[in-house]
């Protein structure tokens, strides 16, 4: 049976399985990157009662796990199986969740689940990605146009932000105490989330294995490698590392690996890239620094600002932590002599000062001169940065600074929300407008207003023993008539979604300015040098 065959002959059994909806064929095959020896990657989307004991009894050869079998939520089950000699995965995948993850995703939500064999977990978006990436093999899938803008920076500030608390923690905990397997494990599990943001920053998803190959090929691997390694592995057994600084969060990710949606340059450059650039003197010390010295556009610096904030926080606060213990700068050294030369004979004592203040001060000096000349950076070119704001080709607002586009996308959005519910004329009406009044009305409707009349209805004639038997029932009577016109304030539909249409085609063109904008060239501002050369110096 040739694959083409195999594919239908599996596709019609698994569409014929109660409350499956579709089909779909993903993976490598659906890709068209597979080879001869790539296993089958199936997904059945059900909605309602589905139930595995179904494509159990089909009969083929393999394992059929129970719904939420692999760890429940959106990887919710499947089944590995063997047909005709080629490995099948099939994936459950409820509608009800697919529809949920893809309506949260377009508003930039998304969670991080567990799951066997991946190091990171896996994101709730990735069903999204199935969407956009699989063939539909039966039965019809909502299909999304393109990656969520608002996804593409939640999803990579988080994934960023969680690799480097996954540095600092085996920084500050695992490598100190020389845990090499735990401080291994760290570093393999933060690539982990770096390959996943850089995917998102390039607006991409994947498994484990396609955020690592996909934020730079084996180059990419070796240097995420590489720099995790420096950053926290060369202090394994000797009592601390080198700095997470130096490594991930300090310059690949906080600049043109992950932060920077654009791969590097074949020319051996790249846009965004930090570099140890200068040297400060703190008494008679100097210190080496890393600065950017090269960082072309705002967007990337307000990209890397966020991380370089949080790792700050984070070295100042255990700066702070470390310097309030006093037995970590005290030290002794003491020798005994007894009175006379047959007295007991006692070793010599010492204890080493373990923590010296002037190395704080200079470790505090070099993190905080990074995230001032960062911010220092990204303020002074917001003075300058400036877009058109055009609509429909036409310049609406010229020459607008950042800021202002800022305050523009915030007003907008609420104007958005204001302009949707406005009230609209009654669509089971007919409505025209009525200059006397500045209001809408309706036609003249005319109606007949009536009136109650008692009538006597005789069930039975008065007899010489029985008085009759007379009922009293009410008869409406026409009187008159009633002729109706409704007026109202609210507007023509046509009207709320003319508006509406303005407001959404103005808040794309401002977003449009701001990312010109945010695209301007800026200027390294050096002030930490000045700053800290003085408070510390």
């Amino acid at each position: 049976m040739n694959d083409r065959a195999f594919l239908d002959t599996v596709t019609d059994r698994l569409a014929a399985l109660p409350a499956v909806r579709a089909v779909a064929l993903g993976g490598s095959r659906a890709q068209g990157t597979h080879t001869p020896a790539s296993d089958w990657d199936l997904a059945v989307y059900y909605r309602g009662d589905f139930t595995p004991a179904a494509l159990r009894a089909i009969g083929w050869e393999g394992e059929v796990s129970e719904i939420g079998g692999w760890g429940g939520g959106v990887f919710n089950g499947g089944a590995w199986l063997t047909i005709e000699g080629r490995r099948v995965d099939v994936h459950y995948r409820d509608l009800d969740v697919v529809e949920h993850e893809l309506a949260e995703a377009e508003e930039g939500r998304f969670h991080v689940e567990p799951l066997l064999f991946h190091l990171a977990g896996i994101p709730s978006y990735l069903l999204v990605a199935e969407l956009a990436v699989n063939e539909v093999l039966h039965g019809t899938l909502p299909r999304p146009a393109a990656y969520p803008d608002k996804l593409r920076h939640t999803a990579h500030t988080r994934w960023h932000d969680t690799a480097l608390m996954t540095l600092a923690y085996a920084k500050a905990n695992h490598a100190p105490n020389g845990r090499r397997t735990e401080t291994a494990g760290a570093i393999a599990t933060a690539a982990m989330q770096a390959g996943h943001a850089v995917l998102a920053a390039r607006g991409g998803v994947g498994d484990e294995r396609e955020a690592v190959a996909g934020a730079g090929g084996v180059a990419g691997r070796r240097r995420h490698h590489r720099l995790a390694v420096h950053g926290i592995g060369c202090g394994i057994g000797r009592g601390s590392g080198c700095g997470i600084g130096c490594g991930i969060g300090r310059e690949p990710l906080a600049s043109g690996h992950c932060g920077d949606p654009d791969p590097p340059r074949t020319d051996g450059s790249a846009i965004g890239r930090f570099r140890n650039g200068r040297r400060i003197t703190l008494g008679k010390r100097q210190v080496d620094t890393a600065t950017v010295t090269d960082v072309a556009k705002l967007n990337q610096i307000i990209a890397v600002e966020k991380g370089i904030k949080s790792k700050s926080h984070q070295d100042l606060t255990a700066a702070h932590h470390g310097l309030q213990k006093p037995a970590l700068l005290a030290g002794i050294s003491r020798t005994y002599q007894p009175k006379d030369e047959e007295g007991e004979q006692l070793p010599p004592e010492s204890t080493r000062v373990q923590v010296q203040a002037e190395d704080v001060l200079r470790d505090t000096a070099a993190t905080l001169t990074r995230l001032f000349d960062v911010t220092a950076t990204k303020d002074w070119a917001n003075c300058t940065a400036r877009a058109d704001v055009k609509v429909d080709g036409r310049v609406l607002v010229a020459d607008v600074p950042v800021s202002y586009l800022l305050f523009l996308e915030k007003q907008l959005t609420d104007l958005n929300t204001f302009v949707r519910k406005l009230p609209v004329l009654d669509a089971s009406e007919s409505w025209v407008q009525d200059p006397s009044t500045d209001a809408w009305k309706t036609e003249p409707v005319r109606t007949l207003r009536t009136k109650k009349v008692p009538r006597n209805h005789v069930k039975a004639e008065a007899t010489e023993k029985h008085p009759a038997q007379v009922e009293v029932y009410y008869e409406d009577i026409p009187v008159g008539y009633w002729t109706t016109v409704k007026f109202s304030g609210a507007l023509p539909a046509r009207r709320v979604n003319e508006l509406l249409d303005r407001v959404e085609k103005m808040q794309q063109a401002v977003k449009f300015a701001r990312e010109e904008a945010n695209g301007a060239d800026v200027t390294d501002q050096r002030v930490g040098d000045a700053v800290f050369g003085y408070l510390f110096g």
